[in-house]
Protein backbone atom coordinates (compact mmCIF):
# COMPACT_ATOMS: atom_id res chain seq x y z
CA UNK A 1 0.00 0.00 0.00
CA UNK A 2 1.28 3.60 -0.85
CA UNK A 3 0.41 6.85 -0.08
CA UNK A 4 -1.21 7.27 -3.63
CA UNK A 5 -3.63 4.44 -2.30
CA UNK A 6 -4.33 6.17 0.92
CA UNK A 7 -5.24 9.81 -0.96
CA UNK A 8 -7.78 7.60 -3.47
CA UNK A 9 -9.24 6.11 -0.63
CA UNK A 10 -9.55 9.55 1.24
CA UNK A 11 -10.88 11.02 -1.87
CA UNK A 12 -14.02 8.32 -2.26
CA UNK A 13 -14.57 9.07 1.60
CA UNK A 14 -14.84 12.83 0.57
CA UNK A 15 -16.63 12.48 -2.29
CA UNK A 16 -18.67 9.53 -1.48
CA UNK A 17 -19.00 8.64 -4.95
CA UNK A 18 -16.14 6.51 -6.98
CA UNK A 19 -17.10 8.32 -10.17
CA UNK A 20 -16.33 11.57 -8.91
CA UNK A 21 -13.49 10.53 -6.75
CA UNK A 22 -11.68 9.16 -10.09
CA UNK A 23 -12.67 12.20 -11.84
CA UNK A 24 -10.41 14.35 -9.30
CA UNK A 25 -7.31 11.96 -10.64
CA UNK A 26 -8.06 12.16 -13.90
CA UNK A 27 -8.88 7.95 -13.38
CA UNK A 28 -11.46 5.67 -15.16
CA UNK A 29 -13.86 4.47 -12.46
CA UNK A 30 -13.15 0.72 -13.08
CA UNK A 31 -9.43 1.59 -12.01
CA UNK A 32 -10.27 3.33 -8.67
CA UNK A 33 -12.56 0.48 -7.85
CA UNK A 34 -10.27 -2.15 -8.17
CA UNK A 35 -8.11 -0.12 -5.65
CA UNK A 36 -10.61 0.22 -2.97
CA UNK A 37 -11.40 -3.97 -4.27
CA UNK A 38 -7.87 -4.71 -3.16
CA UNK A 39 -7.29 -2.66 0.07
CA UNK A 40 -10.60 -4.03 1.06
CA UNK A 41 -9.30 -8.06 0.57
CA UNK A 42 -5.59 -6.73 2.25
CA UNK A 43 -7.55 -5.62 5.19
CA UNK A 44 -10.15 -7.78 5.17
CA UNK A 45 -12.94 -5.98 5.84
CA UNK A 46 -15.40 -3.51 3.77
CA UNK A 47 -14.36 0.30 3.69
CA UNK A 48 -18.02 1.38 2.59
CA UNK A 49 -21.64 0.48 2.23
CA UNK A 50 -23.53 1.96 -0.75
CA UNK A 51 -26.44 3.71 0.08
CA UNK A 52 -29.24 5.00 -1.86
CA UNK A 53 -27.18 7.79 -3.74
CA UNK A 54 -23.41 7.63 -1.87
CA UNK A 55 -20.90 5.69 -0.16
CA UNK A 56 -20.76 5.52 3.20
CA UNK A 57 -17.55 4.88 5.70
CA UNK A 58 -17.92 2.04 7.53
CA UNK A 59 -16.06 1.25 11.35
CA UNK A 60 -13.31 0.18 10.13
CA UNK A 61 -13.57 2.81 6.85
CA UNK A 62 -13.26 5.72 9.80
CA UNK A 63 -10.10 4.21 11.42
CA UNK A 64 -8.88 4.05 7.65
CA UNK A 65 -9.33 7.44 7.14
CA UNK A 66 -8.13 8.62 9.78
CA UNK A 67 -4.73 7.17 9.83
CA UNK A 68 -4.34 7.56 6.74
CA UNK A 69 -4.77 11.28 6.81
CA UNK A 70 -2.44 11.07 9.96
CA UNK A 71 0.63 9.16 7.83
CA UNK A 72 -0.37 11.54 4.87
CA UNK A 73 0.21 14.55 7.10
CA UNK A 74 3.58 12.93 8.91
CA UNK A 75 4.76 12.50 4.77
CA UNK A 76 4.24 16.13 3.79
CA UNK A 77 5.65 17.23 6.53
CA UNK A 78 8.80 15.50 6.10
CA UNK A 79 9.05 16.49 2.62
CA UNK A 80 8.56 19.75 3.80
CA UNK A 81 11.59 19.14 6.34
CA UNK A 82 13.71 17.68 3.50
CA UNK A 83 12.97 20.58 1.61
CA UNK A 84 14.33 23.09 3.73
CA UNK A 85 17.50 20.96 4.59
CA UNK A 86 18.44 20.69 0.77
CA UNK A 87 17.40 24.29 0.35
CA UNK A 88 19.90 25.12 3.67
CA UNK A 89 23.00 22.82 1.62
CA UNK A 90 22.05 24.67 -2.19
CA UNK A 91 25.62 26.33 -3.14
CA UNK A 92 25.28 29.58 -1.61
CA UNK A 93 27.67 32.58 -0.21
CA UNK A 94 27.59 35.98 1.21
CA UNK A 95 29.96 38.01 -0.16
CA UNK A 96 30.91 41.51 1.58
CA UNK A 97 32.37 44.16 -0.22
CA UNK A 98 33.30 47.64 0.17
CA UNK A 99 30.93 50.23 -1.56
CA UNK A 100 33.24 51.96 -4.29
CA UNK A 101 33.60 47.92 -5.69
CA UNK A 102 30.37 47.02 -5.94
CA UNK A 103 30.06 48.17 -9.19
CA UNK A 104 33.24 46.65 -10.75
CA UNK A 105 31.92 43.34 -9.13
CA UNK A 106 28.48 43.35 -10.63
CA UNK A 107 29.50 44.85 -14.71
CA UNK A 108 32.87 42.79 -14.41
CA UNK A 109 32.55 39.52 -12.35
CA UNK A 110 29.44 38.44 -11.70
CA UNK A 111 28.08 37.85 -15.09
CA UNK A 112 31.20 35.88 -16.02
CA UNK A 113 30.43 33.72 -12.72
CA UNK A 114 27.02 33.48 -13.57
CA UNK A 115 27.69 31.61 -16.93
CA UNK A 116 29.17 28.92 -14.88
CA UNK A 117 27.19 28.69 -11.87
CA UNK A 118 24.05 30.05 -13.06
CA UNK A 119 21.85 28.17 -9.76
CA UNK A 120 24.57 29.81 -7.37
CA UNK A 121 23.03 31.77 -4.56
CA UNK A 122 24.98 34.91 -3.42
CA UNK A 123 23.96 37.49 -0.67
CA UNK A 124 25.69 40.71 -1.42
CA UNK A 125 26.16 43.19 0.59
CA UNK A 126 28.14 46.52 0.77
CA UNK A 127 29.71 47.10 4.00
CA UNK A 128 32.60 49.07 5.88
CA UNK A 129 35.96 48.24 6.91
CA UNK A 130 35.03 47.81 10.45
CA UNK A 131 32.01 45.46 9.49
CA UNK A 132 33.77 43.34 7.18
CA UNK A 133 36.81 42.83 9.47
CA UNK A 134 34.22 41.95 12.10
CA UNK A 135 31.66 39.53 10.52
CA UNK A 136 34.58 37.41 8.63
CA UNK A 137 36.28 36.84 11.93
CA UNK A 138 33.05 35.57 13.39
CA UNK A 139 32.13 33.58 10.42
CA UNK A 140 28.80 35.79 9.56
CA UNK A 141 30.26 36.21 6.09
CA UNK A 142 32.24 33.98 4.06
CA UNK A 143 34.07 36.04 1.46
CA UNK A 144 34.57 39.96 0.93
CA UNK A 145 36.61 42.25 -1.42
CA UNK A 146 38.07 45.65 -0.04
CA UNK A 147 40.85 47.40 0.63
CA UNK A 148 43.78 46.60 3.01
CA UNK A 149 47.07 48.42 4.10
CA UNK A 150 48.16 45.10 5.35
CA UNK A 151 48.16 41.39 4.25
CA UNK A 152 48.66 39.44 7.62
CA UNK A 153 46.00 38.51 10.33
CA UNK A 154 45.26 35.92 12.91
CA UNK A 155 41.91 34.93 12.29
CA UNK A 156 41.59 36.46 8.22
CA UNK A 157 43.87 34.96 4.76
CA UNK A 158 43.90 37.30 2.27
CA UNK A 159 44.46 37.49 -1.56
CA UNK A 160 46.32 40.64 -3.00
CA UNK A 161 44.34 41.26 -6.06
CA UNK A 162 46.44 43.93 -6.66
CA UNK A 163 48.76 46.58 -4.87
CA UNK A 164 48.95 50.53 -5.44
CA UNK A 165 49.86 53.58 -3.73
CA UNK A 166 48.06 56.43 -2.32
CA UNK A 167 49.38 59.79 -3.76
CA UNK A 168 48.34 63.75 -2.56
CA UNK A 169 47.34 65.14 -5.75
CA UNK A 170 47.06 68.77 -6.25
CA UNK A 171 46.36 71.26 -8.99
CA UNK A 172 49.18 72.73 -10.97
CA UNK A 173 50.46 75.76 -9.55
CA UNK A 174 47.44 76.14 -7.69
CA UNK A 175 48.97 76.57 -4.55
CA UNK A 176 51.50 78.61 -2.85
CA UNK A 177 54.77 76.80 -1.15
CA UNK A 178 54.50 76.65 2.34
CA UNK A 179 57.61 79.06 4.01
CA UNK A 180 58.59 76.12 6.51
CA UNK A 181 58.22 73.47 4.16
CA UNK A 182 59.29 74.41 0.62
CA UNK A 183 58.54 70.85 -0.64
CA UNK A 184 55.13 70.80 0.33
CA UNK A 185 52.45 73.71 -0.85
CA UNK A 186 50.09 75.35 1.73
CA UNK A 187 47.00 73.62 1.25
CA UNK A 188 45.55 74.28 5.31
CA UNK A 189 42.62 75.61 3.93
CA UNK A 190 42.00 74.33 0.65
CA UNK A 191 38.84 72.07 -0.39
CA UNK A 192 39.62 68.24 -0.11
CA UNK A 193 37.78 66.09 -1.54
CA UNK A 194 37.67 62.41 0.80
CA UNK A 195 36.22 58.68 0.62
CA UNK A 196 33.00 58.38 2.86
CA UNK A 197 33.42 57.67 6.51
CA UNK A 198 34.29 54.21 7.45
CA UNK A 199 35.83 52.86 4.13
CA UNK A 200 39.82 52.23 3.93
CA UNK A 201 40.53 54.76 1.67
CA UNK A 202 39.22 57.17 4.19
CA UNK A 203 41.10 55.74 6.84
CA UNK A 204 44.20 56.39 4.71
CA UNK A 205 43.14 59.65 4.20
CA UNK A 206 42.58 60.72 7.56
CA UNK A 207 45.98 59.26 8.98
CA UNK A 208 47.71 61.14 6.37
CA UNK A 209 45.96 64.87 6.77
CA UNK A 210 46.81 64.10 10.67
CA UNK A 211 50.74 63.48 10.00
CA UNK A 212 50.44 66.76 8.19
CA UNK A 213 49.09 68.65 10.85
CA UNK A 214 45.57 69.29 8.74
CA UNK A 215 41.75 69.24 9.94
CA UNK A 216 40.28 70.15 6.64
CA UNK A 217 37.76 73.09 6.89
CA UNK A 218 35.83 71.97 3.78
CA UNK A 219 35.45 68.44 2.78
CA UNK A 220 33.42 67.23 -0.45
CA UNK A 221 33.25 63.15 -0.22
CA UNK A 222 33.30 61.20 -3.55
CA UNK A 223 34.19 58.03 -4.63
CA UNK A 224 34.71 58.08 -7.81
CA UNK A 225 38.20 58.98 -9.47
CA UNK A 226 37.45 60.31 -12.77
CA UNK A 227 34.88 63.04 -10.95
CA UNK A 228 37.99 63.75 -8.42
CA UNK A 229 40.10 64.22 -11.05
CA UNK A 230 38.04 66.39 -12.93
CA UNK A 231 37.87 68.27 -10.17
CA UNK A 232 41.57 68.51 -9.09
CA UNK A 233 42.38 69.76 -12.78
CA UNK A 234 40.16 72.46 -12.70
CA UNK A 235 41.50 74.04 -9.03
CA UNK A 236 38.36 72.73 -7.40
CA UNK A 237 40.03 70.88 -4.89
CA UNK A 238 43.30 68.38 -3.94
CA UNK A 239 42.27 65.27 -3.01
CA UNK A 240 43.98 61.46 -2.01
CA UNK A 241 44.44 59.30 -5.40
CA UNK A 242 45.45 55.99 -5.88
CA UNK A 243 48.40 56.01 -8.55
CA UNK A 244 47.82 53.45 -11.60
CA UNK A 245 44.50 55.42 -11.02
CA UNK A 246 45.80 58.36 -12.89
CA UNK A 247 46.04 58.09 -16.55
CA UNK A 248 49.09 59.62 -18.41
CA UNK A 249 47.00 61.90 -19.92
CA UNK A 250 46.20 63.62 -16.63
CA UNK A 251 48.93 63.45 -14.57
CA UNK A 252 51.03 65.58 -16.38
CA UNK A 253 48.71 68.42 -15.44
CA UNK A 254 48.82 67.98 -11.52
CA UNK A 255 51.05 67.53 -8.79
CA UNK A 256 51.80 64.74 -6.90
CA UNK A 257 52.92 64.05 -3.62
CA UNK A 258 54.14 60.42 -1.96
CA UNK A 259 53.69 59.50 1.78
CA UNK A 260 56.78 58.99 3.72
CA UNK A 261 56.75 56.22 4.21
CA UNK A 262 54.82 55.25 0.78
CA UNK A 263 51.71 55.02 1.44
CA UNK A 264 50.65 51.46 -0.01
CA UNK A 265 47.81 49.11 -0.19
CA UNK A 266 45.91 46.14 -1.60
CA UNK A 267 42.80 45.61 -3.42
CA UNK A 268 41.97 42.07 -1.36
CA UNK A 269 39.78 38.97 -1.27
CA UNK A 270 39.43 37.68 2.52
CA UNK A 271 37.74 34.79 4.26
CA UNK A 272 38.34 33.44 7.31
CA UNK A 273 41.25 30.92 7.82
CA UNK A 274 38.85 27.43 8.64
CA UNK A 275 36.63 28.25 5.83
CA UNK A 276 36.01 25.07 3.35
CA UNK A 277 34.37 26.42 0.32
CA UNK A 278 32.37 24.39 -2.52
CA UNK A 279 33.59 24.75 -6.18
CA UNK A 280 31.34 27.58 -6.92
CA UNK A 281 32.95 29.67 -4.20
CA UNK A 282 36.30 28.96 -5.90
CA UNK A 283 35.49 29.83 -9.06
CA UNK A 284 34.18 33.08 -7.71
CA UNK A 285 37.72 33.59 -5.87
CA UNK A 286 39.30 32.74 -9.48
CA UNK A 287 37.47 34.67 -11.38
CA UNK A 288 37.47 38.22 -9.03
CA UNK A 289 41.60 37.52 -8.69
CA UNK A 290 41.57 37.54 -12.39
CA UNK A 291 39.33 40.02 -13.57
CA UNK A 292 40.86 42.65 -10.84
CA UNK A 293 44.36 41.57 -11.37
CA UNK A 294 44.15 42.18 -15.63
CA UNK A 295 42.35 45.39 -14.68
CA UNK A 296 45.20 46.33 -12.23
CA UNK A 297 47.53 45.07 -15.25
CA UNK A 298 46.44 48.59 -17.72
CA UNK A 299 49.16 50.63 -16.06
CA UNK A 300 47.92 54.40 -15.79
CA UNK A 301 44.55 53.19 -17.67
CA UNK A 302 41.80 55.86 -17.34
CA UNK A 303 39.26 53.42 -16.82
CA UNK A 304 38.05 53.93 -12.99
CA UNK A 305 36.54 51.24 -10.09
CA UNK A 306 33.45 52.68 -10.67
Amino acid sequence: MNTKTLEYIIAIAEEKSISRAAERFYLAQPVLSRHLKKIEEELGTPLFVREARHLTLTDAGILFINNAQAILHVQRRLEKNLEAMRNSQRDSLKLLVEPHYMGFLVKDILPKFRQQHPDFSIDIRPAEIREIEEKLASQEAELAVFTSRGLKSETLEYISLARDELLLVLPKNAYKKQPLRPDMPDITNCLFCLHSPGTAMRLMEDTWLSSLGISPHIVVESNLFRNTLEWIRHSQCCAFVPKDRIPDDVIRELITFQAAPPCIFHQVLAYPRSASFKRGSRDLIRIAAERFRGFAAKSRDSQVWK
